[in-house]
């Protein structure tokens, strides 16, 4: 499997500060996924970032992350979250 569960839960930790401010109905776990690479490579486990919402399914998305220090405390992750989020919002 890819992906290192400590750094996950470091980024998980990062997306719940600030979500409750987003949208306190939106949820962030850790978990492992089966993803298929858009290239037509071969598939793989990968842990994500799984976003699901209490009230909205049309909310829940994956999110793979690459263990880079600066994109978690920069500011890069929240930005990626949030527009997934408003781009998610406008599409339903």
């Amino acid at each position: 499997m890819r992906g290192t569960l400590n750094w996950y839960v470091k980024a998980q930790q990062k997306i719940q500060s600030f979500l409750p401010h987003l949208d306190p109905d939106l949820i962030v776990n850790v978990r492992p996924a089966i993803v298929t690479p858009d290239n037509g490579g071969p598939e793989y486990e990968q842990l994500v970032l799984a976003f699901s919402h209490l009230s909205n399914q049309n909310l829940s998305w994956t999110m793979e992350i690459g263990e880079d220090d600066e994109y978690i405390k920069g500011g890069k992750l929240e930005s990626v979250v949030k527009e997934r989020y408003l781009l998610k919002t406008a599409q339903h």
